[in-house]
């Protein structure tokens, strides 16, 4: 899947869409926070991801503060 099918995911879902275009950062993680499944671009730039796909390959260890936060949540 290339990042712009990746993206184009979260403006075809109703209840993604009104995220996947906003100025604020917006993420869909997996429930035990090891991962993001989703992102806008604001939210992937904040993570130093080039872009959203990039972001979803990425695994947060368990030690990751990101990881824990999401996974008390």
């Amino acid at each position: 899947m290339t990042s712009s099918d990746f993206q184009l995911r979260g403006v075809g879902d109703p209840r993604l869409a009104v995220h996947a275009t906003s100025q604020l950062p917006a993420w869909l993680w997996s429930i035990d926070g090891a991962r993001v499944l989703w992102a806008n671009p604001v939210g992937a730039k904040l993570f130093g991801a080039t872009n959203s796909a990039a972001l979803a390959d990425r695994m947060f260890g368990p030690a990751d503060s990101h990881r824990r936060q999401v996974a008390r949540l």
